[in-house]
């Protein structure tokens, strides 16, 4: 979607805790992301540190347990705004992004559903605004 866009900058994805740091993703992420273009096959899970916190502008949570930890550890480092994803689309009526990990593959494809309505809302604001800088 960045690259769609015109823009090289860096994304990085990290999870709350440290469940699954080294290990890939839940073959059904896999799959359903490969379905629409997405390689996710040599991603490995990795934990959010607070340098993470001053080296990205935006950290987003997928649900309102992220936000809270996301907002408690970045007191101190004033670089990242941090928001919940489906806070930059009120439009799709939700609020958190569901883990579909205990979940059936639609769970997978509706939380993919969700993450593609927020990241594009999130890209059309952000690049509405530089246009606009």
């Amino acid at each position: 979607m960045l690259a769609e866009r015109g823009w090289d900058g860096q994304v990085d994805s990290a999870a709350i805790g440290a469940w699954h740091v080294g290990e890939p993703p839940d073959p059904r992420s896999v799959q359903i992301g490969a379905e629409r273009g997405y390689d996710l096959a040599s991603s490995r899970g990795r934990q959010i540190k607070p340098a993470d916190l001053d080296r990205f502008n935006h950290v987003i949570g997928l649900d309102s347990y992220h936000l809270r930890e996301l907002k408690t550890m970045a007191q101190g480092h004033e670089l990242a705004q941090i928001s919940r994803l489906l806070d930059w689309a009120p439009e799709s009526g939700e609020i958190d992004v569901p883990d579909p990990y205990y979940g059936e593959t639609e769970d997978f494809i509706r939380a993919l559903d969700l993450v593609e309505i927020g990241i594009t809302a999130l890209l059309d604001r952000v690049f509405a605004h530089t246009r606009q800088v």
